[in-house]
């Protein structure tokens, strides 16, 4: 799924992704198949594209004339003009919405009515069960661009679990379930999401859960391991417990 984890991995950086002609003659399966996903919108009059010099955000097209324009990178203070015919440019939009749609189908949630809490960067799915418990299901492009007077919308909820993507710097209390997008994807085949079930897993544990070693989980917070007589407290944020103790 390199195409879907690249466009995926800019939208984290824009409101949406940039595709062009070139990149998606390079991955053609996977082209067509976002593509009959509805996933991808070809841009018939674009006024931006994707920057060829940094490759890290869309930048606007300056028309010089028919036949001639220009864009210019914004975070390479060195890089020059990169004109191009704007007549020859064909490229597609990938947007948030149509992606969110299918992977939330993927985890068996299908009646859903989106809040978009923040335009183009948060939305909300309110309550829906996974694996047996109930969870308040927010998706982010990025945590990081989530003005402070605004993370309350999910800090002030129970239970709060956030899909997000890109890389997380801000700090959320402990109780908010961050579950990383590309961690728990594995792949797209025969027009829907696959997941890496492992991984999903180890985000949202089962009520009763048991893993490889036959370690068993108790609550949300609890894990028993009967083969080397250890109860395990305080579950971390994407697997593993801060605290061990032995029993007889």
């Amino acid at each position: 799924m390199d195409l879907l984890k690249k466009l995926l991995n800019n939208l984290a950086l824009q409101p949406y992704a940039i595709l062009n002609k070139e990149e998606g003659e390079n991955h053609p399966k996977e082209f067509e198949m976002l593509l009959s996903l509805g996933m991808l919108k070809q841009d018939t009059f674009p006024q931006e594209r994707w920057c060829p010099s940094c490759e890290k955000e869309s930048v606007l097209i300056k028309t010089i004339s028919k036949e001639r324009a220009y864009t210019l990178c914004t975070m390479n203070e060195e890089a020059t003009r990169d004109y191009f015919d704007p007549q020859t440019i064909k490229q597609w939009r990938f947007d948030a919405p149509p992606f969110i749609s299918l992977f939330l189908k993927t985890l068996g949630i299908k009646d859903f009515s989106p809040t978009e809490n923040i335009s183009g960067l948060l939305w909300d799915f309110g309550n829906q069960e996974i694996n047996g418990k109930k969870y308040h299901l927010f998706f982010t492009r990025s945590i990081d661009n989530i003005e402070k007077d605004k993370r309350s919308i999910i800090t002030s909820l129970p239970d709060a679990a956030v899909f997000y993507l890109g890389v997380v710097h801000t700090s959320l209390p402990d109780g908010i379930l961050l579950v990383s997008v590309l961690d728990v994807i594995k792949g797209i085949e025969n027009n829907k999401i696959i997941l890496n079930s492992k991984t999903f897993n180890s985000y949202f544990l089962k009520k009763i859960y048991s893993d490889e070693s036959g370690d068993l989980e108790l609550d949300k917070d609890i894990m028993l391991s009967p083969k080397n007589n250890y109860l395990l407290f305080h579950k971390k944020r994407g697997g593993g417990f801060s605290k061990r103790v032995k029993i007889s």
